[in-house]
């Protein structure tokens, strides 16, 4: 957990310097992960969507080809304790110079302190008095929609910043805050499974645990936002757990009650991670239930991360209006995602250097990063 809550407050503070370079501040706490788990990175061949290639070629950018790019949407299986977080928004940074702007749950930005010093920097969105529903939020920016964009086209004629949303690292996840980043054309990374896979359970590794709503679908169409399905595997068989989350709240003489209280007492995301409810089926408490799991790292090191982005799903055919379509995109997008953790663990099964042991042995040895598995028979189903 301690592990978790630095490695967000490195790599997901608000930079108050919107131009400032942020690859040294993303680098600050992440390159310790990244040297452990020697990450691999492939994307799906554009033209061809059952072919996988190494690197993040695959995933489109329109910037410097449109003067009005349309905002990308990454959307996948949150890991772990998160700790691939960082690995992705520094990959981006370093590879493609893009920046990812993250969705996080309210209590990054709680201030820890409770005698008010060494507050947060400012976040991004406004102060709300009350968290809001993802629908109220929405309504409300999209009220404030046309005159924000008066005021961006007049500061962008001024030769000023094109908004707020400039800075690095992620906002708090309220519908207000997605809304404007889409409107704002930028590149998004949303975790739709939110807490609900971050801390899952001790048998629930690499599987997808998303809400029944598609309201994140409807308001990406909104806007002919390009969704991005990602798969990510590697962290939860770095573990030994002792104790899962059900586990943990269901523990006698009143331990596992503070647990839960003390989970209670966490603040509620205000989009509730994708806007939805838990899908049918799932326990809803335990959706958000703040409460990680008592595991230990393995002795023999952490597993190697993989991660597979795409294929990329145009929404601008898709009416935001239209209910069925947006489930029928939505659906897309779910089975593309879990295709992509599927190929990945069937991809990492041939690498001759998954353990750690091996791999650091290679590295301390050829003071080279171990190579990446072979991927020329590696295909994906795309359904």
């Amino acid at each position: 957990t301690l592990t978790l809550t630095l490695t967000l407050t490195l790599t997901l503070t608000p930079n108050p310097c919107p131009n400032a370079n942020p690859k040294p501040q993303a680098a600050k706490g992440v390159n310790r992960i990244r040297d452990a788990t020697s990450p691999v990175f492939m994307s799906v061949d554009p033209s061809n969507p059952e072919a996988v290639m190494l690197g993040l070629s695959g995933v489109p950018d329109e910037r410097g080809l449109n003067p009005n790019p349309k905002p990308l949407l990454f959307v996948g299986n949150h890991q772990l304790f998160g700790l691939d977080l960082g690995t992705i928004i520094l990959e981006f940074l370093e590879d493609r110079d893009l920046l990812l702007r993250g969705l996080a749950h309210p209590i990054i930005f709680r201030n820890p302190n409770p005698n008010g010093e060494g507050e947060d920097e400012p976040n991004l969105q406004e102060p709300e008095p009350e968290p809001e529903t993802f629908q109220e939020s929405l309504r409300a920016a999209f009220r404030e929609g046309l005159a924000e964009r008066r005021s961006r086209s007049r500061r962008q004629g001024e030769g000023g910043q094109t908004g707020q949303f400039q800075t690095f690292g992620a906002v708090e996840v309220t519908g207000r805050n997605y809304y404007k980043l889409l409107d704002s054309g930028e590149a998004v990374l949303l975790y739709p499974g939110g807490v609900r896979e971050v801390y899952h359970g001790r048998e629930e590794a690499n599987q997808l645990f998303w809400p029944e709503d598609t309201d994140f679908v409807r308001v990406a169409a909104r806007f002919n936002a390009t969704i991005i399905p990602f798969g990510a595997v590697g962290s939860a068989e770095s573990f030994n757990f002792i104790l899962d989350s059900d586990e943990l709240v269901s523990l006698p003489f009143g331990l596992g009650e503070r647990i839960a209280n003390a989970s209670a007492a966490v603040p509620l995301p205000a989009m509730n991670a994708a806007g939805g409810r838990a899908a049918e089926g799932e326990d809803a408490s335990r959706f958000n239930r703040f409460t990680p799991p008592f595991a230990l790292p393995k002795l023999t090191g952490p597993e190697r991360a993989y991660f597979l982005f795409g294929p990329a799903y145009d929404t601008s055919a898709v009416n935001p209006k239209d209910r069925e379509a947006c489930a029928e995109a939505y659906n897309k997008v779910q089975r593309d995602a879990q295709e992509n953790i599927d190929v990945l663990l069937r991809t990492r099964e041939g690498d001759a250097y998954r353990a750690f042991g091996a791999r650091k042995a290679y590295e301390l040895l050829t003071n080279k990063a171990a190579p990446p598995p072979r991927i020329d028979e590696v295909t994906r189903d795309p359904k």
